[in-house]
């Protein structure tokens, strides 16, 4: 089932804390930028704080950028 409250058409949809981060692109970008860090901060959330990988280079290669 599609959410449409939150007009997101892809799934996973994740959410952190009640607020909508996005689909995994979405959160991708979040961890990039560090307001996905800060997130999980703000709700509890225990998370390794020494991660530095680009999330994208867990993609296989197979999968073209968007």
């Amino acid at each position: 089932m599609i959410n449409t409250r939150y007009d997101v058409k892809t799934i996973p949809q994740i959410f952190v804390g009640g607020e909508l981060v996005g689909g995994c692109t979405e959160v991708f970008d979040a961890f990039k930028e560090g307001r996905l860090q800060t997130l999980l901060d703000n709700s509890g959330v225990a998370y390794d704080k020494t991660a530095r990988d680009d999330p994208y280079g867990f993609l296989p290669d197979w999968l073209h950028p968007r």
